[in-house]
């Protein structure tokens, strides 16, 4: 692979603002405000930045290692251990946004 000084690999990825703050909330509401984290920005390069590029969003991450093993893997490593269970909550997570997004660009009806 040969590297071209002029181009960049991933841009970088910034959340939007007013995602951020749906992604919190909605978050808070499921989870429980002690239970929702909030992580220091990093260098890692993501490929999803490019999506941020195109439309308004902002990344989060799932909790999803095992409490039952002393493991202290990153997830990824081949030897990450994942909690299945937490699968199901991330899709309710992702569902509650979803509905409650698009319930709040609805307009609202006149009595």
């Amino acid at each position: 692979m040969e590297f071209d000084e002029g181009k960049r690999f991933f841009p970088a990825l910034i959340n939007d603002e007013k995602m951020y703050e749906h992604i919190y909330k909605v978050a808070c509401l499921i989870l429980g405000k002690d239970n929702v984290l909030l992580a220091e920005p990093t260098m890692a390069g993501e490929d999803f930045s490019f999506y941020l590029e195109e439309i308004p969003g902002a990344m989060l991450y799932l909790g999803v290692g095992s409490k039952n093993i002393n493991d202290t893997q990153t997830f990824h490593s081949p030897y990450f251990s994942l909690d299945e269970d937490t699968l199901a909550l991330g899709a309710a997570i992702n569902a509650a946004l979803a509905e409650m997004y698009i319930e709040s660009a609805q307009p609202v009806a006149s009595l």
